[in-house]
C-alpha cells in the first residue's frame, strides 16, 4: 500500500513539474516573440542600434531573458528527478548527487541550442540570397546606379533577413555613417566568408577605383559554384548524418523495448547505483559518438 502511494505521489509530481515547465517555457518564448515583434517594429519606426547586437542570438532573445530560461531549465528537472530518486529508496549518495546534476547541466543547454537553431536559420536564409544579392548589385551598377542607389533597389526587392540587414544599412548610411563601414557591421551581425568578401571588392573598389561591376560578376560566379559544391557534399553526407541519429536512438530504443517487455529484468538499471552509473556511461558514450560522427561528415566548403 506504502510503495502504490509512493508510486501514486511520484506521478503526481512528475505531472505538476511537467506543467510548470510547459508554462514557464511557454510564457518565456511568448515573451521572446512579443519582444521580436518590438524590435522589429522599431527597426522600421526609427532605426537600430546595431552596436546593441553584441551577438546574433541577442536579436531572438535578451540576455536576462535567456539567463532565467536556463537557470529553470536546470532546476527543475534536477529537482524533480532527486525527489524521484529519493522516493523510490535509492540511498547511494553518488546517484543521488550525480544524477540530478547531469540532468540540470542538460537541461540548461536547452534553450541555449533552442536560439542557436533560430541563428543558424536565420544565416542560412541569409546565406541562400547572397547569390541575388550579388547578381542584383553588378546588375543595379551596370545600368549606371550609384551603389546606394543599388543597395536601396536590391533592398526592397530582398525577403527575410537580406531585407532586414539591407534596411539597417541604408538606415545607418542615411544618418551620416559610411557605406563600407555600414556593409562591414553587416558582416559582423551576419559573419558569412561571401559577405566578407564582397565588402573587402567594395572597399578596395572605392578606395582605388575599377569596375566594381565586373568584379560583383566575377564574384557571383564563384559563389554559384561554392553553391552547388556546397550541395553536393551535402548530399553525399546525408546517410552520415541519419546514421549519426539512427546510432544515438538505438540504444534509447532498445531499453524502452526491454522494459516494457521484461520490466524486472530492467529495473535494477535505474534502482540501483550501478545501473545508473552505467546509464551515464552509456549517455556518454552516445553523446561522443553523435558529435564525432557529425564532425566526420561536416566538411566546410
Amino acid at each position: 500500500m506504502m510503495a502504490m502511494d509512493q508510486m501514486m505521489f511520484i506521478y503526481v509530481l512528475t505531472f505538476f513539474a511537467s506543467v510548470s515547465i510547459i508554462t514557464v517555457f511557454w510564457n518565456t518564448f511568448a515573451e521572446v516573440a512579443k519582444a521580436k515583434e518590438e524590435r522589429m517594429d522599431a527597426d522600421r519606426m526609427a532605426g537600430m542600434r546595431t552596436e546593441d547586437i553584441g551577438e546574433p542570438i541577442d536579436r531572438f532573445v535578451r540576455k536576462g531573458q535567456l539567463f532565467r530560461l536556463r537557470i529553470t531549465a536546470a532546476l527543475i528537472p534536477g529537482v524533480v528527478l532527486l525527489v524521484i530518486l529519493i522516493l523510490t529508496g535509492i540511498e547511494n549518495a553518488i546517484v543521488l548527487v550525480c544524477a540530478p546534476i547531469a540532468i540540470s547541466a542538460i537541461g540548461s543547454m536547452i534553450p541555449l541550442f533552442y536560439f542557436r537553431m533560430l541563428v543558424k536559420k536565420r544565416q542560412e536564409r541569409f546565406e541562400a540570397d547572397i547569390l541575388d544579392f550579388t547578381l542584383g548589385i553588378a546588375n543595379a551598377l551596370r545600368s549606371g546606379m550609384a551603389l546606394p542607389q543599388a543597395l536601396e533597389k536590391v533592398g526592397a526587392q530582398a525577403t527575410g533577413p537580406m531585407k532586414e540587414e539591407l534596411t539597417i544599412v541604408l538606415r545607418e548610411y542615411r544618418l551620416g555613417a559610411d557605406l563600407v563601414m555600414a556593409l562591414e557591421r553587416m558582416n559582423r551581425r551576419m559573419p558569412c566568408e561571401d559577405i566578407r568578401l564582397l565588402v573587402s571588392a567594395i572597399r578596395l573598389s572605392t578606395e582605388t577605383g575599377g569596375s566594381l561591376a565586373a568584379v560583383l560578376a566575377e564574384m557571383a560566379a564563384m559563389i554559384r559554384a561554392r553553391r552547388e559544391l556546397f550541395d553536393k557534399i551535402k548530399a553525399l553526407t546525408a546517410e552520415g548524418r541519419f546514421e549519426a541519429l539512427v546510432m544515438s536512438c538505438a540504444p534509447i530504443a532498445a531499453f524502452l523495448i526491454l522494459y516494457f517487455q521484461q520490466p524486472d529484468l530492467m529495473r535494477p538499471l535505474y534502482t540501483t547505483g550501478t545501473g545508473w552509473v552505467t546509464i551515464t556511461a552509456v549517455l556518454a558514450l552516445i553523446a561522443a559518438g553523435y558529435f564525432t560522427i557529425r564532425k566526420v561528415v561536416s566538411i566546410e566548403v
